[in-house]
């Protein structure tokens, strides 16, 4: 077994440990027995040996999961990825960017590998999942304590509000195609932090976050008595860590 398909390999094996708990099939899974899915690790011929390089790991800033600080990285999904690497005595340099630049440097070949991302049809085209997610995490709206804005579930109820959105992010199928068919008004930011600002300033009604992350954002900014969850969730997303196929391949 080559290190690359021990890679892939072990990855699959790690993720189904730290999976949470959840019995359904994911959303999507790679079937290493179909060509048509991924090229087998025997043709490599013509593409870079994984053991003569070092492995770009692309990452942000999304506590309690992937926490960067300075040069320090750490939380559950950047450490699954760490222990993987250098178990398999790989070199591997990680690097925090904003998320849609993590998908473009992903797309070029850019990045090998970037932790905790959810599926989308615009992702698979450039990018192999593993396997097994190894986080399922609700998506919620925040807005401000003093607020009257309630919710149903329904977004378009929410015609009338602007929600903050990160940049790149997915929200899952519901609210990505309400973004592209403008049923809801949105503004974008580059990190949940400014995000959160620009809720605190009014600059918009309301804030679509991961829950975790929101909540832990929040607490960073040393702001949990300014903003409220709404209900119920408006979805839940499996993660997962992503490859590039013009590299893994």
């Amino acid at each position: 077994m080559t290190k690359n398909t021990l890679l892939l390999t072990f990855l699959i094996f790690v993720f189904l440990l730290t999976a949470c708990g959840n019995n359904n099939e994911p959303l999507e899974q790679i079937d290493e027995n179909n060509s048509n899915d991924v090229q087998t690790i025997d043709q490599q011929d013509e593409k870079e040996d994984y053991m003569n390089r070092v492995i770009n790991v692309g990452t942000i800033h999304a506590p309690p999961y992937e926490m960067v600080e300075n040069t320090e990285y750490s939380g559950p999904g950047i450490e699954i990825v760490i222990a993987v690497l250098e178990s398999l005595e790989y070199e591997y340099t990680i690097q925090d960017y904003p998320w849609i630049r993590n998908l473009e440097m992903m797309e070029a070949g850019d990045l090998d590998m970037l932790v905790d991302a959810y599926i989308t049809p615009e992702r698979q085209a450039f990018a192999y999942y593993s396997q097994i997610p190894y986080g399922i995490f609700p998506q919620a709206l925040f807005t401000c304590s003093d607020s009257t804005i309630t919710f149903n579930g329904d977004l378009s109820s929410l015609k009338d509000y602007t929600i903050g959105i990160i940049r790149g992010y997915s929200y899952g199928a519901q609210f990505d195609t309400a973004l592209k068919d403008y049923t809801i008004n949105f503004s974008e930011s580059n990190n949940a932090r400014n995000m959160f600002i620009k809720l605190e300033n009014n600059r918009i009604d309301l804030a679509a976050d991961n829950l975790h992350e929101g909540r832990e954002i929040i607490a960073e900014l040393g702001k949990e008595d300014k903003f409220v969850i709404l209900k119920p969730y408006f979805d839940t997303l499996f993660s997962y860590v992503i490859f590039s196929k013009k590299k893994i391949i």
